[in-house]
């Protein structure tokens, strides 16, 4: 299988999934305004993911085949970045059982 080589900067990607993150944000604030929390938290936890997530190009294109690989990909952050991508996905969690359960 031939790698394939996006050529994209570091800057280029943060653009992109900044921009997807406020798009996200936005969606939160009308689920928010329609007193719709699950889905306010699940669109929340996606912003803050996007936001905060990695925004390395060679990230992305880390080849997985099989589940073992997941333990092989890292990224580094810092320990601030590190809690709100806690946060953000337990909010995702909790917004998507929250939709499902009630």
């Amino acid at each position: 299988m031939k790698k394939a080589n996006s050529g994209m900067t570091p800057n280029e990607v943060a653009a992109i999934f900044y921009g997807l993150a406020i798009i996200m944000f936005i969606l939160a604030m009308q689920a928010i305004s329609q007193s719709d929390i699950w889905s306010f938290l699940s669109w929340l936890g996606l912003s803050l993911a996007s936001a905060f997530g990695p925004k390395d190009p060679n990230f992305y294109k880390s080849p997985i085949r099989k589940w073992s690989d997941l333990n092989s990909i890292s990224f580094s952050t810092d320990a601030l970045s590190g809690a709100v991508l806690i946060a953000a996905f337990i909010c995702i969690f909790i917004g998507l059982a929250g939709e499902l359960f009630f």
